[in-house]
């Protein structure tokens, strides 16, 4: 019996259709307070939000914020300063005016909380008047007249008194219960951290423009040499035709497409040239260098190295450590503590109160100028001490229905929450597949133009022992160009691509992989670097996958 209910329930469990590995459910993830805490703090050891950074050359001090140039000689440059990676990121956290209004926000938002905290503290006032009052009047009656009696009122027919007088209160009140306390302090550090999370997207921005704007330097500075290269050859290339040409070495057909050729080359150096400068101007306003200066890339136009994190590691690291969520965090403890001090509105307040009170009054009066004046001299002191209770029994439902509102703003804050993370991890995976697809085009970018170098020595060659033509020499110079400039700008991609991972996770995962310069042969012949064996081999991007 024991045997057939065995079989039984392992036929029963061969029968059961076991589910698709696609249909299997990643665990439900935590929700994000619990992972971030309700109030999300900016790690304090981040080398961004650290302020120490190195005194500044005088001469590279942003411009005054109220400063703008109105004659030539002032926005004319007069000088190109040679900047690394490091030293143009440092300029720009000094100098951006954009980061320092950030700066302003924070502080504003410290002196706003400041003011909140002190609802918790007693008020004293101080209230005076008449320091000194001086009360002068003068009253007539009983005019002379014609009287049809013939009498005239035997007293005196005006009147007059003058007073000095001075009073002042001393009022000291406290709330003891004031429902809109709390929440208003609460609401405001919400506020301030919102504003602190808002200064570090900026400083990080800022720190991926830097990075972004320095490659594409590195990149129109590369494509400047490989224009020059190309061009030095093809005017060696004129030169030596037109002397072949005069021995009758070579044809008139064959002097044209070089000198055609030879012009392709400068136009291409002038919009390399142009696209330099544009470069140049973009990073110095991002800087905000002195308008007489210009930055120059004083770093070569390299690898920065291999990403080490895995696309899961930076997913998870995107999620803890983009400030934009945590700004979404506090934005919705914001509006619910809002909502609560609307709802403060229709909730009794008690406040204990002192006032104490001063009244002075002296002076005259009297009557006309035979009876003399009365004299008055009064002092008072009061103090009076109690309880004073506020409550708005009906309001109409503006306070609830204003509550309300702040709290479906909150659930809208939710829902942006949810709606960002999903781009973020979004962004992140995009610039990791873009990366791996980067590390295979600077090899194989690097393999084209060792081949072209070889196919246009040989052509050349041949061309020089009279095989082959013109026509294939500027092909194969037109190759070897092409292939310089696109290897330069995946260089570039792929160091773009390695920013914006840091910016996106956080993280500093980038392990070195290429010798500091270039052979000096290389940079003579404004060649880009070869490093293939150790490329491939150091940062082991010869096979794919995560």
């Amino acid at each position: 019996m024991g045997c057939t209910t065995a079989l039984a329930a392992q036929l029963a469990l061969a029968q059961t259709p076991q589910q698709p590995t696609w249909l299997r459910r990643a665990p439900q993830a935590p929700d994000a307070a619990a992972v971030l805490g309700s109030r999300p703090r900016v790690d304090a050891a981040d080398p961004l939000r650290q302020g120490a950074l190195p005194p500044l050359p005088q001469q590279l001090e942003a411009p005054g914020a109220p400063a703008l140039a109105d004659e030539a000689e002032q926005v004319q440059v007069m000088a190109l300063k040679p900047l690394s990676l490091a030293e143009a990121r440092s300029l720009a956290f000094a100098n951006n005016p954009e980061l320092k209004a950030s700066d302003l926000a924070v502080e504003a938002a410290e002196a706003r909380l400041r003011a909140s905290y002190a609802l918790w503290y007693p008020s004293l006032d101080l209230t005076a008047s008449a320091l000194p009052g001086l009360d002068s009047a003068r009253q007539w009656r009983n005019f002379k007249t014609d009287d049809p009696l013939g009498s005239v009122s035997p007293e005196p027919n005006w009147r007059y008194r003058t007073y000095r007088s001075g009073s002042a209160e001393l009022r000291l009140q406290w709330a003891l219960i004031d429902p809109r306390r709390v929440p208003r302090i609460a609401a405001d550090r919400d506020a301030l951290e919102q504003a602190g999370f808002s200064r570090l997207i900026a400083l990080r921005q800022l720190d991926l423009d830097v990075s972004i704007t320095y490659y594409r330097l590195q990149q129109a500075d590369a494509n400047v040499e490989v224009a020059a290269a190309s061009l030095r050859s093809s005017q060696t290339r004129v030169k030596n035709n037109e002397a072949r040409y005069a021995a009758g070495v070579v044809t008139l057909n064959d002097l044209l497409q070089s000198q055609a050729q030879l012009a392709r080359d400068e136009a291409l150096l002038a919009e390399a040239r142009a696209e330099q400068n544009a470069v140049r101007r973009e990073l110095a306003s991002i800087i905000n260098l002195p308008a007489d200066i210009t930055p120059t890339a004083a770093d070569p136009n390299l690898p920065l190295g291999s990403w080490t994190a895995s696309l899961q590691d930076s997913i998870i690291a995107s999620n803890r450590n983009r400030e934009e969520l945590k700004r979404f965090l506090s934005a919705i403890s914001e509006n619910n503590s809002l909502a609560n001090v609307q709802l403060a509105a229709i909730q009794p307040s008690l406040r204990i109160f002192n006032v104490a009170a001063w009244n002075h009054v002296a002076g005259q009066a009297g009557w006309g100028d035979t009876v003399g004046p009365d004299w008055l001299s009064t002092e008072t002191w009061t103090n009076r001490v109690g309880l004073s209770l506020a409550w708005r029994l009906y309001d109409g439902g503006e306070a609830r229905a204003s509550a309300k509102r702040l709290r479906l703003e909150a659930e809208r804050q939710a829902q942006l929450f949810a709606a960002a993370r999903n781009r973020f991890r979004r962004d992140v995976e995009r610039a990791f597949f873009a990366l791996q697809a980067d590390q295979q085009s600077i090899l194989a970018l690097a393999r084209e133009v060792v081949a072209n170098r070889e196919a246009l020595r040989l052509t050349m060659l041949r061309n020089e022992a009279g095989v082959g033509t013109e026509q294939d020499v500027i092909d194969r110079q037109r190759d070897l160009t092409q292939s310089s400039i696109r290897h330069a700008s995946s260089i570039a991609d792929y160091n773009i691509n390695i920013a914006t991972l840091q910016r996106y996770t956080g993280l500093n995962a980038v392990s070195p992989c290429l010798p500091a310069d270039r052979p000096a042969a290389e940079r003579a012949e404004g060649l880009p670097p070869v490093p293939l064996q150790a490329f491939e081999a150091i940062c082991g991007i010869g096979h794919t996958g995560p």
